[in-house]
């Protein structure tokens, strides 16, 4: 028989939450991911100290770090059966980030190949054996990436410094929603500061999603946006 909507929805990673979060670099992702997804979360960390903040504010999560090529190898390997058991150890994976992971990738790459083979083999070490690997996993999937200062707000550049064109829209593609995080400062000493996700385009944000709706303004919570947008925490 043909394949019908039906068979879209019953896939190995259907039905879970592949969000990539943008937004400025210290502009409170990392929190907002970590301490607002459904848990168990297990964060794949490759910011030094990146982790703090979540933590100083209470968060509850698993975590363990990647420097290199060789420790993401083991970390996913690990990671992947943790969540394809038959009572699967976390319910959400973050990636922060991926703009560091992107760059130590390419450094990596830099020092071990030369010429066209260096773009190849870090381009085939990032999108599919780091994005497109977890991606799959049965899991929610919060990917945090840092945008370049300069650019214009429509997400489509500075995602990752060694990589532009073709390359930083392609990320985003892969994801089912892409969010900015934005951040409203305080009008008097003493108020706090608001954090919302924008989701849809509106002003000079440009990006969307599947899950998306119209355009909206959301508190940043990660459940929260599940459970507008109809996806199961």
């Amino acid at each position: 028989t043909m394949p019908s909507e039906k068979d879209i929805l019953q896939g190995n990673a259907a039905g879970k939450a592949k969000i990539l979060l943008m937004g400025a670099s210290k502009s409170g992702k990392t929190v907002s991911a970590v301490s607002t997804s459904p848990g168990p979360v297990f964060v794949i960390n490759a910011e030094p100290g990146g982790l703090a903040s979540a933590a100083g504010l209470g968060a509850k999560f698993a975590y363990e770090e990647v420097w290199d090529w060789e420790s993401w190898q083991s970390v996913y390997k690990e990671l992947k059966r943790d969540v394809e058991a038959s009572k699967p150890k976390y319910r959400t994976v973050v990636l922060d980030s991926i703009t560091r992971l992107g760059w130590l990738f390419q450094v990596e790459c830099e020092k071990k190949f030369s010429g066209y083979e260096t773009w190849k083999t870090f381009m085939a070490r990032l999108i599919d054996g780091c994005i497109e690997a977890v991606l799959g996993l049965p899991v929610h999937v919060i990917g945090i990436a840092h945008v370049d200062p300069g650019m214009k707000g429509d997400g489509t550049l500075g995602i990752l410094p060694a990589i532009s064109g073709q390359g930083a829209t392609h990320i985003p593609a892969m994801f089912q929603d892409t969010v900015w995080l934005d951040v409203t400062v305080p009008q008097k000493e003493g108020d706090e500061v608001k954090r919302d996700f924008l989701c849809g385009p509106q002003g000079s944000w440009k990006h969307s999603g599947r899950s998306i709706r119209g355009s909206s303004r959301i508190e940043a919570n990660v459940t929260g946006f599940m459970k507008k947008y109809g996806i199961k925490p």
